[in-house]
């Protein structure tokens, strides 16, 4: 006799499009991404009615261990981006990370299960606070 394939019965919605059938296993590797979220609605397998996914108990995933700089599911362009605003007070960084910022906000929208929206926000107006301020300096 051979195994039973896990069955697809899994579905979820993202910007009102149901998309599915998944497996379970499929499911909580979207989880673990961050492609579905605690709100995001899911329709279990027999269900008549699609629940959140945080009140799912079938999806809840074990954290994994992440880098605090660049996080599963998050932008690494958004994360650049916060990180060179940041070291924007040197002479000249803010201009790169505004290059960096418009790449991420691309990316971003792209890719819309990514997370890094704020990320890319904060590293974008400390770039350019500080870009302002050194062209100020220099031709003032």
């Amino acid at each position: 006799m051979g195994t039973l394939a896990p069955r697809a019965e899994w579905f979820y919605e993202v910007d009102g499009e149901r998309r599915g059938p998944l497996t379970l296993a499929q499911m909580r590797d979207l989880v673990q991404v961050g492609a579905i979220r605690r709100h995001t609605m899911v329709t279990a397998p027999g269900a008549s009615e699609s629940s959140t996914a945080g009140s799912c108990r079938a999806l809840v995933v074990a954290p994994t261990h992440d880098s605090i700089l660049f996080p599963q599911g998050h932008s690494k362009l958004a994360s650049l981006s916060m990180l060179l605003g940041i070291a924007s007070i040197v002479p000249f960084v803010g201009y790169v990370g505004l290059v960096v910022t418009v790449f991420a906000a691309a990316e971003l929208r792209k890719h819309r299960e990514l997370k890094g929206d704020g990320r890319a926000a904060i590293g974008g107006l400390l770039s350019l606070f500080f870009a302002f301020l050194y062209t100020w300096v220099l031709f003032h």
